[in-house]
């Protein structure tokens, strides 16, 4: 048999950001994906927590990947210093200036996530106590 697949994401905002350019020779790490935030009818508290345990690991990989940026420029100005062709600067200052891009569409789209995961897990907490009040009320009669 092949397994339970974990349920993962389809924001194609997301996916549009997701992985920067990787250098030639490497391959691109797919990173942690982000879960839909309506899956259907079956949505749970669980469900929502698991969704906002997923988006705190994309955030800490964020992080991450951020903490490389200064690394990047460096790397630009040594590469300047040590006669690279203009145009092969102007390449990868481009490239650079799309990785950094990527991380602010990132950051912006985690942000707008997860309040609005914060505020479906609030509504299906209140459903859930609501379920229980009406299973006791039912139960009473």
């Amino acid at each position: 048999g092949e397994g339970a697949k974990p349920t993962m994401v389809d924001m194609k905002a997301l996916e549009k950001v997701a992985s920067p350019p990787t250098p030639k020779g490497q391959r691109a790490s797919k990173g942690v994906k982000v879960v839909p935030l309506h899956d259907g009818p079956s949505e749970s508290v669980a469900d929502v927590q698991a969704k906002l345990n997923m988006l705190t690991a994309h955030n800490e990989e964020l992080s991450g990947r951020q903490a490389t940026v200064p690394e990047l420029d460096k790397l630009l100005a040594k590469i300047g210093e040590l006669g690279c062709p203009p145009m092969r600067q102007f390449s990868l200052t481009n490239r650079t200036s799309v990785i950094k891009e990527r991380i602010k569409d990132l950051e912006a789209l985690g942000t707008e996530s997860e309040q609005r995961l914060r505020e479906e897990y609030a509504h299906q907490q209140k459903m859930d106590e609501m379920r229980l009040l009406f299973a006791k009320k039912a139960g009473a009669l």
